[in-house]
């Protein structure tokens, strides 16, 4: 399990993709990642699975 890392991003108005891209499935696959969003006001926690060359993602729309 890796360390969590934390990133402030800016979306932009209509569709933003956000996801992730897999080198290494480890002993259990698929490989997952949690994504945490939150503007200030409302927080939204969402898990996202990805394979070697499957990458996992959701498109979050503004």
């Amino acid at each position: 399990m890796n360390a969590e890392k934390c990133f402030d991003v800016t979306l932009e108005t209509g569709d933003n993709w956000i996801g992730i891209n897999v080198d290494n499935e480890g002993t259990n696959p698929p490989a997952s990642a949690t994504i945490i969003i939150n503007d200030g006001v409302t927080e939204q926690t969402f898990v996202i699975d990805g394979e070697v060359d499957a990458p996992g993602g959701y498109i979050i729309k503004l």
